[in-house]
């Protein structure tokens, strides 16, 4: 059998890798114009900032001041992810293969990360730098990178968990277009206690 090329393999992760950091700075790019248009609008995005450093408040009322205050944000969010999710997929049929669909569902991952987390995150920053301005350009930075590293160890868990279904014996493979995890559950070799056995009559010789 012929083995596999590793320059192959890193340069179809390192193609990974920039298609995720690529779809990752396009959406948060439309989050911040997003956003601005809160600013502009009903001061959305300072109203959100001075509530964080208010108090402790509990992620679901953070989740609920997203949607109160940045909606613009959360819509353009939703549509860049959208449009990275339809255009990947379209691209990855044409080529044959999935690693840019697992690169939008990255991207996806890294910017959620990043939005559940940016309550405690600008509360920090703001409480520990005191300027409006200055906190939210470090705030824009720190969520850039948080959502950058998740999306790039989002990718490196999507090509383990593809080649790891890869490796499963042709039997024991679901559907190709099964959902991931159960495709994933279904490459998991079963120890032999619970692999199924010929039963033979005990009182056979």
């Amino acid at each position: 059998m012929a083995r596999a090329n590793p320059s192959c393999g890193r340069a179809a992760l390192r193609a990974e890798l920039r298609s995720a950091t690529a779809n990752t700075l396009f959406i948060l790019l439309a989050g911040a114009l997003g956003a601005a248009i809160d600013e502009w609008h009903h001061w959305g995005l300072r109203t959100y900032l001075t509530l964080c450093t208010s108090g402790a408040i509990p992620w679901t009322r953070a989740l609920a001041l997203q949607l109160e205050l940045l909606p613009g944000m959360l819509v353009a969010m939703t549509v860049a992810m959208a449009y990275v999710l339809a255009l990947q997929s379209a691209a990855s049929a044409r080529a044959g293969g999935p690693s840019l669909r697992h690169s939008a569902a990255a991207s996806h991952i890294g910017c959620l990360a990043a939005m559940l987390t940016s309550f405690t995150v600008c509360a920090a920053l703001l409480r520990l730098l005191g300027s409006y301005a200055l906190g939210v350009l470090t705030m824009a930075v720190v969520d850039a990178l948080l959502a950058l590293s998740t999306s790039a160890l989002a990718v490196l868990l999507l090509r383990w968990v593809q080649a790891t279904f890869n490796r499963a014996p042709a039997g024991n493979r679901p559907h190709p277009e099964s959902p991931l995890p159960i495709r994933f559950a279904a490459s998991i070799p079963l120890p032999a206690q619970f692999t199924r056995r010929e039963r033979r009559n005990p009182l056979e010789s």
